[in-house]
């Protein structure tokens, strides 16, 4: 389940005083170059975009950067998992590299990237999504959460209405007739 039991009440609940992130810009420059490989759903806390060739990420909202190498176990692989950081939110963009990756590669795809702490606007440059020697294809997963709580939520939510269009005319391209995220319709 991609929702934690929330130790401070009301599960995603957040104080007055958090900033909510608001994505006014679609993570990648070209949508004839990308898919969406897996929408959001009950176990999957995020919508995946596929590339098969390394292209160019932006951020998607203002806030300031974050990056780390992470190893993932259930898989096995190596990816960087990189956050833009709004108030009590993360935007989290986790960079997969392909579905066997190793530390080295992921570490190309980590050098890749823009320096950690770095404060970024909507549309400035992240760096590229990087696919690995021997992959068919990339993936950025997008997710948004509540630090607090360790809530995620479908980035539709947090979305401006450019950008949820876009996402949608995206999905319905290869996903006629489907859901992006479970728990909402758009």
């Amino acid at each position: 389940s991609c929702n934690l039991p929330s130790t401070d009440g009301i599960p995603g609940q957040t104080s007055a005083s958090d900033e909510l992130p608001e994505l006014t810009v679609v993570p990648y420059a070209d949508p004839g170059l990308v898919w969406i490989s897996m929408e959001y759903t009950e176990s999957h806390c995020g919508i995946d975009f596929a590339a098969r060739e390394n292209i160019p990420i932006v951020a998607p909202a203002d806030g300031v950067f974050r990056k780390e190498m992470y190893y993932h176990e259930g898989d096995p692989r190596w990816q960087v998992n990189a956050e833009i950081q709004i108030g009590g939110y993360v935007i989290e963009l986790l960079f997969e590299p392909g579905d066997h990756v190793t530390e080295t590669e992921a570490a190309t795809q980590f050098d890749m990237l823009i320096a950690d702490g770095t404060r970024v606007s909507a549309g400035d440059p992240l760096g590229t999504l990087y696919v690995a020697s021997g992959q068919d294809h990339a993936y950025l997963h997008l997710a948004v959460r509540a630090v607090r709580s360790d809530q995620f939520e479908c980035p539709m939510l947090y979305s401006s209405a450019k950008v949820q269009t876009e996402f949608l005319e995206l999905f319905h391209r290869d996903h006629p007739g489907e859901q992006i995220c479970y728990d909402q319709t758009y």
